[in-house]
């Protein structure tokens, strides 16, 4: 569940730095629409082919594999320079992201029998609820 909530943290976490990199990189509204929208179209194209991958291999693999992805391309957000590295660092965060749920909603559903598998797919969802509003807090 912890996963749950740093991948949805960091989905969010964009938005609530939106008028400092408008401001930094002197991005119009257009630009940041599309900085915000570009994560979800790669992932949104990504997790069915994610989905596929880890049907094939250890879900753990996958979402280890995920996490190092993403945390790789998290670091290399830093390096940006201007609105194309943000951009393309944005969407390729899809990427990294997209193996994740689809794994662990397997392994959810694997560990839990009909007793148990609802309330603890409850519990992951809370996690990524509770992400989504973490990642929207800003101190600027």
């Amino acid at each position: 569940m912890v996963d749950a909530f740093f991948n949805y943290v960091d989905r969010q976490a964009i938005y609530a730095v939106f008028s400092m990199l408008a401001k930094d990189f002197h991005l119009s509204h257009v630009q940041l629409g599309l900085l915000g929208s570009s994560f979800a179209w790669v992932y949104g194209i990504a997790a069915p082919l994610a989905g596929n991958i880890v049907d094939r291999v250890r879900r753990k693999s996958a979402i280890l594999a995920g996490l190092q992805t993403w945390s790789a391309i998290c670091m290399a957000t830093a390096l940006s320079r201007n609105f194309t590295h943000l951009i393309l660092f944005r969407a390729a965060e899809g990427l990294g992201e997209s193996a994740y749920f689809p794994a662990s909603m397997s392994m959810i559903s694997d560990y839990h029998g009909k007793a148990t598998r609802s309330r603890a797919m409850g519990a992951h969802q809370t996690s990524v609820y509770a992400g989504v509003i973490a990642g929207g807090f800003s101190r600027h």
